[in-house]
């Protein structure tokens, strides 16, 4: 095994690591949202930005690397099994992460419109609307009652 056979084998391997950090920081961000853990929020945010700056960085240093394996014509067996392992991994995690996103993202959706209809109730509660239509207002009403009692 030569240098560049072990450098790429510690990129991806640092790109799983940080995928399954960025899933770990999505499983706790759902529990944050549950529980209205506001102050964890915002760090558990900065976390996640952090994460995926490393994703980006590690994923330049994988493409740098492949690169290099290229224009020294390296296409060794061992490397193309590495990479399609851990292609495979990668996709897996991303697969996930993109399900938890989509659940944390339809969460907050959800919240926000319960909390949509909850004001609305409120405001509509404080005008209160007609209930079989549009209200007549005549100053003769009660003489209509009246006329309608004697008939």
């Amino acid at each position: 095994m030569d240098a560049s056979f072990t450098s790429i084998e510690k990129a991806y391997q640092k790109e799983v690591a940080l995928l399954q950090d960025l899933l770990e920081c999505l499983s706790l961000e759902k529990d944050h949202l549950v529980n209205l853990n506001l102050e964890s929020l915002w760090a558990l945010m900065e976390e996640k930005q952090g994460v995926l700056k490393s994703i980006e960085q590690t994923r330049d240093e994988i493409q740098s690397l492949a690169k290099d394996r290229e224009r020294d014509q390296a296409h060794s067996p061992e490397v193309q099994s590495l990479v399609t392992v851990f292609s495979r991994k990668i996709e897996r995690l991303k697969e996930e992460i993109g399900a938890r996103v989509r659940e944390n993202v339809s969460f907050i959706q959800d919240t926000l419109g319960f909390l949509n209809e909850m004001i609305s109730i409120f405001v509509a509660g404080a005008q209160p609307e007609p209930a079989y239509g549009p209200v007549r207002k005549t100053p003769n009403e009660s003489a209509n009652l009246i006329y309608h009692r004697e008939v």
